[in-house]
């Protein structure tokens, strides 16, 4: 069975145009807020501000909503986010012959996540409008999920009431089923000499090797540990050193082993050299797997699929709301849109991604069943 939302694309895309020409860099996001809001107002929604704007510096929290559904029916949730790249400043969306949406300057589009959210509201006002009986429907738009998911690790898991959960930002095509993601962190080793014994040069030369050894020993393993940056610590004056970067692994308990395992022999030599040693880490997400049989990818596929899009899953290698959500306890899958070229100049999207991305929507709330979805277009 197909999905029956009535999706008008037109009035998709006009929305859709009017969205990316709203600025929303992160923790400047209450414009594209507010049309949200007013949106979801129209369709039944209680809409309020959760507050996290306030304790990260933003100029609004994330937009939380509900409309409550008849009560033998799951709970479900849409997740996207409102901020996109700082590029993407002063966008010129237009639409090409083919119907795709791109951008007339030389810069990211901010179909990430605009698009995801405008499929998300499209999606919901085809399910309301079509009469179909759903359970409790809550939307989180999240704020700064381009700054390392700040927005989602201020929700409170009480504040939310949903069983399973949807989210649109998974990078790849439309149809692309995010059921893995990774423990990510972002560290920083702050090194400071304890007297004038301290050899700064030849602790920069032992931090720089270091860095390329580990980048190249822990690629291809499922695992990463990656040094963004080494620079002066100017906290600790002359011959203070910084290092910053990123490690990923399935699972946190990995991803701290083998941090561990590339920085102990750094911290041996530090010593040695007679600097001090101070590490901190920041958890962007834990790790997450939803099974195959897991309700929440039978509920996405077979949403999926009643919207004519063939899913394929895959494990994401970044860090997204999604993980969040799935650690707060509730399972969350992430799909593809179809936005090409993320976060880069020449970043653009079809309309018809976009409205079937939106049927999917429709489908989910209304849970639709593996056996009534019906087989997905063959794109080949």
């Amino acid at each position: 069975m197909k999905s029956d939302a009535v999706i008008d694309e037109r009035a998709l895309a006009e929305w859709l145009l009017d969205l990316l020409r709203l600025d929303s860099p992160p923790l400047r996001e209450a414009a594209v807020w507010r049309r949200c809001a007013e949106f979801l107002r129209g369709l039944g929604f209680d809409v309020w501000d959760d507050g996290a704007g306030a304790r990260i510096g933003g100029a609004c929290g994330n937009l939380m909503a509900v409309r409550r559904g008849v009560p033998d029916r799951p709970a479900v949730l849409l997740s996207g986010h409102l901020d996109t790249v700082e590029d993407c400043a002063g966008a010129q969306p237009y639409v090409d012959a083919e119907g795709v949406i791109r951008n007339r300057l030389p810069r990211p589009l901010g179909a990430d996540d605009k698009a995801g959210v405008t499929a998300i509201l499209f999606g919901i006002a085809g399910a309301v409008r079509g009469g179909n009986p759903h359970g409790d429907l809550w939307v989180v738009l999240t704020v700064a999920e381009e700054r390392g998911l700040l927005g989602s690790r201020h929700l409170r898991r009480d504040a939310i009431r949903a069983e399973v959960g949807l989210a649109l930002d998974g990078d790849g095509p439309l149809g692309t089923v995010v059921t893995q993601g990774p423990a990510l962190a972002r560290w920083r080793v702050s090194f400071r000499p304890r007297g004038e014994s301290s050899d700064a040069p030849a602790l920069r030369r032992v931090a720089m090797a270091a860095a390329s050894r580990v980048t190249g020993a822990t690629a291809g393993q499922g695992l990463r540990v990656r040094v963004t940056a080494i620079s002066p610590d100017a906290e600790a004056g002359t011959g203070g050193l910084v290092l910053r970067g990123e490690v990923s692994a399935a699972f946190r308990r990995d991803a701290v082993r083998a941090w561990m395992e590339a920085f102990g022999p750094l911290e041996a030599a530090a010593r040695a050299l007679d600097f001090r040693w101070t590490a901190s880490v920041s958890w962007l997400s834990h790790g997450f797997a939803l099974p195959e049989d897991h309700p929440a990818v039978v509920r996405a596929e077979a949403a999926l699929r009643a919207a004519g899009v063939r899913p394929t899953r895959v494990a994401a290698d970044g860090a997204s709301d999604a993980d969040v959500l799935c650690h707060l306890g509730i399972p969350t899958v992430n799909i593809g849109i179809g936005c090409v070229d993320s976060h880069r100049p020449g970043e653009h999207i079809r309309i018809a991604d976009v409205a079937a991305a939106a049927r999917a929507v429709a489908a989910f709330v209304h849970e639709v069943t593996p056996d009534s979805a019906g087989p997905a277009n063959d794109p080949s």
